[in-house]
């Protein structure tokens, strides 16, 4: 053998920097065979049109640097063993590296991968690619995961600082095209898939219209942090420092849209927080707790595996959701899900969802405490919605996000705080902008009544060239009332755990 070649196997860490895999190679003095799996049918329609335009920028990453990517896609953990054991008949590899994954599946998956090539005479070893810190790492005083977030913030935040600090560092190295296995080589093994083969796109209206939001890659997600940290003051447009003020503001650019790389891997939460913590200011400290946040999802999701459809508080398994077999209850599902509710701030949210693929955070939150407590659908819905819709549809976040408004989760939002629309829209965007922007038949409705438009008087409405019903919905139900019965359910919930 006159070459030392290493496979890493690419999913969901589609970069070429801190990547531990890579890095594992240069210290093995190998060169690296670079291959994509999708091992995955449940994909979401957002996500596929993400990881399509992420993998083209991917494939030119590597072009770049006179190599090329295999690709695959290959669902069963024994065919994807097989198929591995075929490629190194040409290629001639014994190590096969990759970065961990944490859903339920996943690990699963790859856990029998492992045992299988391990048994096939390959040495195969996984890493922590996409998180801080493995989620077997910490535990409370009883040595039990953590279901509470401060608890837990507090001590990953001392780890982070104190034993952690050598490895919470981004691999140091660089990559050339001696590293990497020549194009020509790759070009010549038989046992490939063209990256249109994946039928990740479709003829769908709503992907090429929403493909215009998109600037997926490696150097996108680092311009994009870069100029997160840079931003101070700039109208409308608000960066680090201002995050703690502005994160709420959905008018304004005041998030670091960083969720849907992380999600793919084009960057790591290591770069991140590496170049967060070299700011010299205690205001940094808002948004490191978001990145932890997210830390906090995947440890949640692996501790209690359960939680990708069930409830982590188990008397919510008894909780009175509407029955979507009746056609009505569906509708209202439908409904919320076109952005027609007749509550303008859920309407916006909803819209700009549909239209760019994103949402804003606390738009996300109105938008559900809609769905499961004005509408009383269960919160694995609006979780299949957001898998579909959203780019940065991580298994992890999207389950914890729901299951926190919801009132079922770890430290969750009491069932009992239920968002008024109307009130959180003259908080958080009291000047409608938003809700003109992506409710535009309303744009002329002033600002006293466009938070909630049926509390117009006639007049208002016929100078706004508005009719309610007909122009934009009526609310499709009253929250106050809504809210009674929410209430009433959950303390039906209460009794019935309290008498048994």
């Amino acid at each position: 053998m006159d070459t030392n070649y290493s496979l890493i196997l690419f999913r969901s860490d589609l970069r070429l920097k801190d990547n531990p895999a890579i890095y594992q190679c240069l210290q093995d003095s190998s060169k690296i065979i670079p291959l994509f799996i999708l091992d995955s049918e449940d994909l979401g329609s957002a996500s596929k049109l993400w990881l399509q335009n992420s993998l083209v920028q991917f494939k030119q990453s590597l072009l770049d640097l006179g190599s090329g990517l295999l690709i695959t896609k290959i669902t069963e953990t024994k065919d994807l063993a097989n198929y591995i054991s075929s490629l190194s008949k040409d290629l001639r590899f014994k190590n096969i590296f990759w970065g961990r994954r944490y859903e339920p599946i996943n690990i699963k998956k790859d856990t029998e991968l492992k045992q299988a090539l391990n048994e096939a005479g390959f040495e195969a070893k996984s890493f922590c690619s996409n998180l801080l810190i493995e989620p077997w790492e910490i535990f409370n005083k009883q040595g039990k995961p953590y279901q509470v977030y401060t608890s837990y913030w507090k001590q990953y935040y001392e780890y982070l600082s104190t034993s952690f600090k050598d490895r919470s560092l981004p691999c140091d190295y660089s990559l050339s095209s001696d590293n990497l296995i020549a194009k020509d080589k790759l070009a010549s093994v038989n046992l490939n898939t063209e990256l249109e083969d994946l039928d990740l796109i479709s003829s769908h209206h709503w992907e090429a219209k929403c493909a215009q939001y998109i600037l997926t890659g490696e150097l996108s997600a680092i311009s994009k942090l870069k100029s997160f940290i840079a931003r101070s003051d700039n109208p409308q447009e608000y960066g680090l420092l201002n995050y703690g003020e502005y994160r709420d503001i959905p008018s304004v650019i005041g998030t670091s849209g960083i969720s849907p790389h992380l999600h793919f891997g084009e960057i790591s939460p290591r770069q991140i927080w590496t170049e967060v913590n070299k700011v010299e200011s205690p205001l940094k400290i808002d948004f490191m707790k978001q990145i932890i946040w997210r830390e906090f999802a995947h440890y949640l999701l692996y501790h209690f595996p359960h939680t990708e459809t069930k409830p982590l508080k188990k008397d919510f398994i008894n909780f009175n959701w509407l029955d979507l077999s009746d056609a009505k209850n569906l509708d209202a599902l439908k409904i919320w899900q076109k952005g027609l509710t007749g509550y303008p701030i859920v309407d916006a949210g909803m819209r700009e969802l549909w239209e760019t693929g994103w949402m804003h955070n606390r738009v996300r939150m109105i938008v559900a405490s809609f769905l499961v407590k004005d509408l009383r659908v269960h919160w694995l819905e609006g979780a299949k919605w957001f898998n579909d819709t959203l780019f940065d549809a991580d298994l992890a976040n999207n389950i914890m996000g729901w299951q926190w408004v919801a009132g079922s989760g770890a430290d969750a939002s009491p069932y009992f705080r239920i968002f008024n629309p109307a009130r959180q829209s003259e908080k958080f965007d009291p000047d409608a902008n938003y809700i003109r922007k992506w409710v535009p038949e309303l744009k002329k409705l002033s600002n006293k009544y466009i938070h909630a438009p049926e509390k117009a008087p006639s007049g208002f409405l016929r100078a706004a060239n508005i009719e309610l019903g007909k122009d934009y919905p009526l609310p499709m139900v009253d929250h106050a009332l809504a809210r009674d019965i929410a209430l009433n359910e959950f303390k039906k919930l209460k009794d019935k755990a309290i008498n048994t």
